[in-house]
């Protein structure tokens, strides 16, 4: 793709308005408006559409999930989750509005990737992280408690509040270290364990966990074809086929020939893949991301140029004062050797007023993790 081509895709195109599907329930193409169209049909003669789809595209994702007729395929994954955690399974998930619109003019709206209620009334959230930032967790406390507090209308009291469920979908190690991949969170006292309520229960998947568990999986269908696939075998193998993992979706293929759930996930994929309207939103999809890490990088870079060259500064004031009564060439080196540090510093703080990860921070500064934690702590 040419430079050119980057510009007119990104040109004129509101994915909230126009490349969000405006029929709930059924799989119909995608609104265009006409200049859109004209650029996809252009793209399309000139083979400049993907070729291979990404499953964990947001689009693609509530295609698949986010569909009244494919509750069934949502209630499957879910499931799978909570038959890991060893929680009671759900039975059915209605789909609700993924918008909750602010409590006042000044306040946040909150965009949902997936929202239902199930069977008792709780408050389901389901959504697929794909990048991790410093304020995740507390966001993701926002969006719980944005979904909690909205079931309450005028006159109705505090026993109508329904538990709400937030389950997020990483694709990032969220607890490095850790072998496990599938954790739950609730309001529980430290000491004894007894637990104060399950009204707030926060779900993390980490997909890229399961890549072992896969080859075991292959494994083991290869010896034994009719092999019956267990709640975790189940779960691996929806993370594996969302983050487009090769194993993944070779066994999803596979399985989906004797497992009805599986089946629709596939024939699904064939019907949103051949629609050159969604090939097309991927595309723009991509654009987008493209430009956000390049907004990420710029501000990175820009960071690092803004606290070196303060804290050279800085080194270099202080060297010549301490110069001046210890030595010239001394006074020098030591305000070098400053200057990088306070540099770095600077660099750090930068990044950090800038909202980028303690992960990324700490690779850029080249700085152990806990360090740059600590320095985010005493800011």
């Amino acid at each position: 793709m040419t430079p050119d081509d980057t510009n007119a895709t990104n040109k004129g195109i509101n994915r909230d308005e126009s490349l969000e599907q405006k029929d709930f329930d059924y799989d119909v193409a995608l609104y265009l408006d006409k200049e859109q169209r004209y650029e996809m049909l252009e793209f399309e003669r000139r083979g400049k559409l993907p070729e291979k789809i990404n499953r964990s595209s947001d689009l693609f994702m509530k295609f698949l999930l986010g569909r009244k007729a494919r509750t069934p395929l949502l209630l499957d994954l879910v499931n799978s989750i909570f038959g890991v955690l060893g929680h009671p399974k759900l039975k059915t998930i209605e789909l609700s509005n993924i918008e909750m619109g602010p409590d006042n003019y000044n306040k946040k709206l909150v965009r949902f990737d997936i929202r239902g209620v199930d069977e008792n009334g709780r408050q389901l959230n389901v959504e697929l992280q794909k990048e991790s930032h410093s304020h995740f967790i507390s966001r993701c406390l926002f969006h719980w408690g944005k979904n909690y507090i909205q079931q309450l209308d005028a006159g109705k009291g505090y026993y109508e509040l329904k538990p709400t469920i937030m389950i997020s979908l990483l694709g990032f190690h969220l607890f490095k270290g850790e072998k496990q991949s599938v954790w739950d969170f609730m309001l529980i006292n430290p000491k004894t364990g007894k637990i104060l309520t399950q009204d707030e229960l926060l779900i993390y998947v980490e997909m890229d966990k399961v890549y072992d568990s896969l080859k075991v999986l292959r494994d083991k269908l290869k010896a034994n074809p009719d092999y019956k696939l267990t709640e975790d075998d189940r779960l691996s193998l929806w993370n594996g086929y969302i983050r487009n993992d090769e194993i993944g979706v070779e066994i999803m293929n596979e399985v989906a020939q004797r497992d009805p759930v599986f089946r629709e996930v596939i024939n699904t994929e064939a019907r949103y893949w051949s629609s050159p309207e969604n090939r097309y939103a991927q595309l723009v999809e991509q654009i987008a991301e493209l430009d956000a890490k390049a907004m990420l990088d710029d501000a990175i870079e820009r960071g690092m140029r803004i606290g070196i060259e303060q804290g050279i500064e800085k080194g270099k004031a202080e060297g010549k004062a301490e110069g001046k009564a210890e030595g010239k060439a001394e006074g020098k080196a030591e305000g070098k050797v400053e200057g990088k540090a306070e540099g770095k510093a600077e660099m750090v703080r930068n990044l950090i007023a800038y909202g980028i990860s303690p992960e990324v921070i700490a690779q850029s500064a080249g700085l152990p993790i806990e360090q740059v934690r600590r320095m985010m702590n005493n800011i």
